[in-house]
């Protein structure tokens, strides 16, 4: 089942078990951010630059372990030259913990990725991220992206 289907179900059953109080309110805008964190991650491997464009919030920076800065610009431009000869196999977000607080957001988690190269070659990336969100016009935009040494 995918991550995606996960994230549907679970937001179905909170609202099953826990009725449609403020608490399972909470909890399936908390799981809809998840899956838009997911849809993401699918965009970057997809090379959607279209859907990245619209996700990103026009501010957003993304700050690397080793204290590289990019901004929006460059970093749909990073994922569009990504060479056809690298293969993402995977790219997710795991122990991911949502913090919600209005219309903004804050998810951090581990980011994993695994790469896989034309000779053969396999490389495998795991970051601590804290990911920060705001809400405009109902869509959540992706605002800063901070990566750390786990």
């Amino acid at each position: 089942m995918s991550i995606k289907n996960s994230i549907r179900l679970c937001i179905m059953f909170t609202t099953f078990f826990v009725g449609s109080n403020a608490d399972s309110l909470y909890y399936a805008k908390e799981y809809s951010l998840l899956n838009d964190v997911s849809e993401f991650h699918d965009a970057c491997i997809r090379k959607d630059l279209k859907y990245l464009n619209g996700s990103l919030h026009n501010d957003f920076t993304l700050t690397h372990f080793d204290g590289v800065t990019i901004g929006k610009d460059q970093f749909i431009a990073h994922i569009e030259r990504r060479p056809n000869d690298i293969m993402v196999e995977f790219f997710y977000l795991k122990r991911a913990r949502v913090t919600l607080n209005g219309n903004q957001a804050t998810v951090t988690g581990i980011e994993v990725d695994k790469l896989r190269f034309a000779d053969g070659m396999e490389v495998m990336h795991a970051f601590d991220s804290t990911n920060t969100y705001e809400k405009q016009d109902g869509v959540w935009q992706l605002i800063s992206t901070k990566l750390s040494k786990p």
